[in-house]
């Protein structure tokens, strides 16, 4: 038909088109070298997942003001580092804010060499483009802190259709570069408040996001963390953890931190 003939000459044969059959997609995968997954150095997280967080995958993991989600998000790029080229945009701190961060922390010399800080105000347009040439020679792991201060050259009516075109972008991004892309994101107010979870101008964040994570303060025990996994397309597994942030290495830990204390006879075990 001349509906056909227009289709072939745009696309070629179907093959051409990203057209295959289930058999040809099978044959191509079973010939695919087997691709890593990005041990995130949290038992916790690694468990669920299988061993890590697989790529072509926009990860966005929110919480409300004050709840750990940049020491959390560095404590897996550090990780994440020991093996892989890695890369940090810092929107909200400069690079010597996060150097005293990591000073608390042990860093070998693979975590120095791997991972590249960005810490200028780039735009949406200047992330994309630096992902391109950063992932050109090799770097799979990118960390953008955070969603609200990205910039775009484009005008929206509204922070929700802004936030709903950052993530979309970065969405096709981590698919057609084979990359990660973990995106710090604040969850709604007035869904904290009513006891619910959600994203702050969600828009479209929560549908294209591959893995949503969220990170809820305890009201009794200062150092207690709830991580909450309600969006997983990697194997389909949502989930609840208790994690504790230890004060001393800034870093989530499965089990609390405990100091002996002694009061008269009595030892008591507190949380730290």
């Amino acid at each position: 038909s001349e509906l056909v003939e227009l289709m072939e000459q745009e696309f070629g044969e179907a093959n051409d088109a990203g057209v295959i059959s289930l058999a040809e997609a099978i044959q191509l995968y079973e010939a695919m070298p087997k691709k890593p997954l990005y041990a995130t150095g949290i038992e916790a997280l690694d468990r669920h997942f299988g061993g890590g967080l697989a790529m072509s995958q926009l990860v966005i993991a929110a919480g409300e003001k004050g709840v750990g989600k940049t020491l959390l998000t560095m404590q897996i790029l550090k990780n994440v580092s020991r093996g892989w080229r890695t890369m940090l945009f810092s929107l909200e701190m400069p690079y010597w804010k996060i150097v005293e961060r990591f000073q608390k922390q042990r860093l070998d010399e693979r975590i120095l060499t791997n991972l590249s800080i960005a810490d200028k105000k780039f735009t949406l347009e200047a992330i994309e483009s630096i992902i391109r040439i950063e992932a050109a020679k090799g770097t799979k792991f990118f960390v953008i802190d955070s969603l609200m201060k990205i910039a775009t050259l484009k005008n929206f009516s509204s922070t929700a259709e802004r936030y709903s075109h950052i993530s979309a972008t970065l969405s096709r991004l981590a698919v057609e570069l084979d990359v990660i892309i973990f995106l710090i994101a604040q969850m709604s107010k007035e869904d904290t408040k009513n006891g619910h979870k959600g994203l702050k101008y969600s828009g479209d964040l929560e549908y294209d996001a591959d893995v949503i994570l969220y990170i809820l303060k305890d009201k009794n025990v200062l150092s207690k963390r709830e991580l909450i996994c309600d969006k997983n397309r990697q194997n389909g597994e949502e989930f609840k953890e208790t994690v504790y942030i230890d004060k001393n290495s800034l870093e989530f830990k499965s089990e609390p931190a405990v100091e002996v204390v002694y009061n008269e006879d009595k030892i008591q075990m507190e949380v730290i």
